[in-house]
């Protein structure tokens, strides 16, 4: 019975660790939304929002009485004055104390609204700047799996290359022991050769440094394999567009529409508003505040020496005491700190309003760049697919005649180079094109991640 109760528990931790484990394969989509949901930033900007409804909260209920209540209880002996006679006696006594207050703000020129308001503002920009952050890690993500394709798929360029440039130099060897090639041809495709290798390990390298670059965005743990092969390529058409589009006329349109509601500009927005209502409460404090006071409050005494003394409750009730009071505030002269938190506070404001015009600026310049980016790649995809064909065609036909003793080793370099540089191009214009497609609809509201 033991022996089946542990089968059980080890099947199911089994396939509780196989629930957990990172999957074997990444689309674009896995690894933008992986990377939204662990970054660290993403989790202390969650926290810090918690506390800014807090202060929400908090700042509600500033508009209720604040209420206290006090007990005290004092024990005295040698020469002290008998609150009966008010004569000096040597005696102990022993005396408590009781009392329950409250204050109520009537009149502050709106310092508790404002209050509020800028309260409710900054929990709507803690909101905003957690969306801020997880498009910033979304974009990051976005552009480090973009590398990991283009040096995995140049990789596989180059590999080829180099089998290819191996399988030359075997039949060249061949043909230069029957005599029909020279040793300096020999000596150029054994060059060649070295450096197809030398080229597949640098992009070996720099693969491994996207990979590297791409784990570190995802912030995945370090005991978690993540392999280049795994990635997939996402599926988007490359729409060419004619040479007369009008890319600030588009532009122009989008940036309408994501200046709405783009997190940059909104806080900027909201961060104008914000200083507006702390300069409303920086001249409010110039005027004078009402605020209403009411308070009770009793005792009790007890002489030591005496035998004889009230009992608790009959003190209590005999020495009980009210109040109730209305309280002005005139601020006359404070340094000049009020005059000047006023200047402060309009600096402040002016300050506000050249940062949102800058975050405009910003956005409209990155969403012109990015479609005119994006337009430019796809006009660079159609050319250069027709100048890949063309150069596979030639390194293909310059390889035949190469076998066959019609061309000779520094024609089949240049043309084997210009086929990888082609084909480097293409998948560095397409991948261009997808990014700058991506941040496009981005900007018109198409999130790139999903939680």
């Amino acid at each position: 019975m033991k022996k089946k109760i542990s089968i059980l528990l080890l099947l199911a931790a089994v396939l509780q660790a196989a629930g957990q484990s990172i999957p074997d394969s990444w689309s674009m989509e896995d690894c933008i939304n992986y990377a939204v949901e662990h970054n660290r930033s993403v989790l202390v900007q969650s926290r810090t929002n918690r506390n800014t409804h807090l202060n929400t909260i908090e700042s509600y209920a500033a508009f209720l009485p604040n209420i206290s209540a006090g007990a005290g209880a004092q024990f005295s002996f040698g020469r002290t004055i008998d609150p009966e006679t008010n004569t000096y006696n040597t005696i102990s006594n022993f005396s408590n104390s009781y009392s329950v207050n409250a204050s109520l703000p009537l009149f502050n020129c709106g310092a508790l609204v404002n209050n509020v308001r800028i309260a409710r503002i900054q929990e709507q920009m803690g909101k905003k700047s957690l969306e801020q952050i997880r498009d910033n890690i979304a974009i990051a993500t976005l552009e480090a799996y973009m590398n990991v394709l283009y040096y995995r798929e140049l990789h596989c360029y180059r590999q080829n290359k180099a089998e290819e440039s191996e399988r030359q130099l075997n039949r060249l060897h061949t043909l230069y022991e029957l005599g029909r090639r020279s040793a300096a041809e020999l000596a150029l495709v054994e060059a060649q050769c070295a450096s197809d290798r030398q080229g597949l390990t640098e992009t070996k390298a720099q693969l491994e440094t996207a990979v590297l670059a791409l784990r570190n965005s995802m912030n995945l743990p370090a005991d978690a394999e993540l392999d280049a092969w795994w990635l997939t390529v996402p599926k988007h058409a490359v729409t060419c567009h004619p040479d007369n589009t009008d890319d600030y006329g588009e532009a122009d349109r989008i940036f309408c529409r994501a200046e709405t509601m783009m997190p940059a500009t909104v806080n900027a927005r909201h961060s104008i508003q914000m200083n507006r209502y702390s300069l409303q409460q920086s001249i409010g404090n110039l005027f004078p505040s009402l605020s209403l006071s009411a308070g009770v409050s009793s005792g009790y005494f007890k002489t030591l020496e005496r035998g004889l003394f009230d009992p608790f409750h009959k003190q209590l009730r005999n020495k009980l005491g009210y109040y109730v009071s209305i309280n002005m505030s005139i601020p006359v002269f404070g340094r000049l700190g009020r005059v000047y938190g006023v200047k402060r506070q309009r600096n402040r404001l002016y300050n506000a309003i050249d940062d949102y015009e800058q975050q405009r600026d910003n956005l409209q310049h990155t969403i012109r760049q990015a479609v005119m980016e994006r337009n430019s790649a796809a006009l660079s995809v159609t050319a250069l697919e027709k100048q890949q064909t063309a150069d596979s065609l030639a390194y293909t036909l310059i390889a035949r005649k190469f076998e066959e003793g019609l061309s000779d080793a520094i024609d089949l370099q240049t043309a084997s180079t210009n086929l990888i540089r082609s084909q480097a191009l293409l998948l560095q214009s397409r991948l261009t094109y997808l990014i700058k497609q991506l941040l496009t609809d981005y900007y018109n509201g198409q999130k790139l991640y999903t939680l």
